[in-house]
């Protein structure tokens, strides 16, 4: 099934609360050619829940889990049985959670042997693959049990924008606050693209746990706490467990990010390995 655009959860009136669903299962596929948005108002709340071998959601364009109101993406859950399958895949290109200022968190969780999200190539001004958590609002993705996400541009952009993964604070909003946890063996999520930003200006949290991995080590740049008033942890722990980040790492420092160099102080980073 394929849509020009598509919208979960939009009561088109912040003051009606609106709730809409969409299961992809048993190896269907849904493809949208433009934006796919969960909960677009404040009041809303919008789920896409993707499970089983085959079953696949495609968007080209902008993907955001909860642009207003709370977003939820289960990949290889399955909540009429309250278990996980095996299989469930995303293909996007640029996506956010909780893109926008609300009270009302956004999830994602990837979970299962077969579960992916696959964050892939440029959009259609070559701006590069990207996975924004907690750009305005309040954010956590949970990929567990095998599950992965692959973020690749698969090229050099020229647009405006290198993608990569940021979490905790877009533009001027210190109030963003974006968890990820990975945990588990086989559990991963790799960066080969762009810019690593782990509290860019709000605050931004990573958990690796469990023998699980990080791997950003095709990045430009890795960065923890970013800017000044912005947060950035990462936690490596258990038996393991593992963040690979190449070249380099910026804890608590203001980075020129495409060349890779420290030019002032910047926010309060830690990393933990245990």
């Amino acid at each position: 099934m394929g849509f020009r655009t598509l919208t979960i959860g939009d009561s088109g009136n912040d003051s009606t609360n609106n709730t809409g669903t969409l299961n992809i299962t048993g190896g269907a596929t849904f493809n949208s050619t433009g934006s796919t948005t969960l909960a677009d108002e404040t009041t809303d709340t919008g789920t896409i829940n993707i499970s089983g071998a085959g079953s696949t959601l495609t968007t080209t364009s902008f993907f955001s889990v909860g642009s207003g109101g709370s977003g939820h993406l289960n990949i290889g859950d399955n909540p009429s049985t309250g278990g996980v399958e095996s299989g469930g895949v995303v293909n996007s290109v640029r996506a956010g959670v909780a893109t926008q200022n609300t009270a009302d968190p956004s999830v994602v969780n990837v979970n299962g042997t077969g579960a992916q999200w696959n964050l892939l190539g440029t959009d259609t001004t070559d701006r590069g693959a990207m996975l924004q958590l907690a750009g305005r609002g309040n954010g956590t993705i949970n990929v567990s049990n095998g599950g992965k996400i692959v973020i690749d541009a698969q090229g050099t952009p020229t647009g405006s924008s290198q993608g990569g993964l940021q979490i905790g604070g877009f533009d001027e909003n210190p109030q963003a606050d974006g968890t990820l946890n990975i945990d588990g063996t086989g559990s991963s999520v790799t960066t080969s693209t762009g810019y690593v930003q782990i509290g860019r200006l709000g605050t931004g949290i990573v958990n690796v746990t469990n023998s699980a991995s990080l791997d950003t080590s095709g990045a430009v740049t890795n960065v923890v706490g970013r800017k000044v008033g912005a947060i950035g942890t990462v936690n490596v722990t258990g038996a393991g467990s593992s963040w690979n980040a190449g070249a380099n790492i910026f804890v608590g420092t203001e980075v020129d990010l495409a060349a890779s160099t420290a030019t002032g102080p910047g926010g309060n980073g830690t990393l933990n390995v245990a």
